[in-house]
């Protein structure tokens, strides 16, 4: 029930960004779509990848404990560096 209700609020708006990015820039679409799954990649591929590293050189526990709050922290390092981009945008818009 969660991913659907993500996705109808999620995807039309990444697919705004894209589609006003890709006229300005007067790029296709489709490099900006493969930008964001690899960003996806990238991240999934992070976080699963710390969590293996902790459980096996560390412990399952301390892997369980850990990673999340990581993840967590460097979510919320992004929302600053996103605010600041749409602080950008706006400015460059008025």
């Amino acid at each position: 029930m969660a991913r659907p209700l993500f996705d109808m609020a999620y995807f039309p708006i990444q697919m705004q960004v894209i589609d006003y990015l890709s006229e300005k820039e007067d790029r296709s679409e489709y490099s900006y779509i493969f930008n964001h799954e690899c960003g996806l990649y990238i991240g999934r591929v992070f976080g699963c990848g710390s969590f293996i590293v902790l459980a096996f050189c560390v412990s399952d526990n301390a892997a369980l404990m850990v990673t999340l709050p990581i993840v967590t922290l460097l979510q919320a390092i992004t929302y600053w560096m996103v605010k600041n981009i749409l602080k950008k945008i706006e400015n460059e818009v008025d």
